[in-house]
């Protein structure tokens, strides 16, 4: 069996394991916070988080939009339309 004959897995792994890791990162926030910096440094680091975060839904819609218009597929769950 080529590549190019491969089916993709049929539960979605990528979304669900991110999704996971956010779950214990909340988790853990909540029921075991760090306090690691004071607040002007704090206050800093979260700037610089919420640009990060910006940052990155940016490249992901960018992704997204570039594999629509090489007319393959986005979702994990599906086979690749284009080679």
């Amino acid at each position: 069996m080529s590549d190019h004959e491969r089916q993709p897995a049929r539960f979605p792994w990528p979304p669900v394991i991110y999704l996971a890791a956010i779950a214990v990162a909340a988790t853990l926030g909540i029921f075991y916070p760090l306090a690691w910096f004071g607040p002007p440094l704090s206050d800093i680091l979260f700037a610089i988080g919420c640009l990060l975060i910006v940052g990155f839904v940016i490249l992901d819609v960018q992704a997204m939009r570039t594999l629509h218009k090489a007319g393959t597929a986005i979702l994990p769950t599906r086979g690749a339309d284009a080679w």
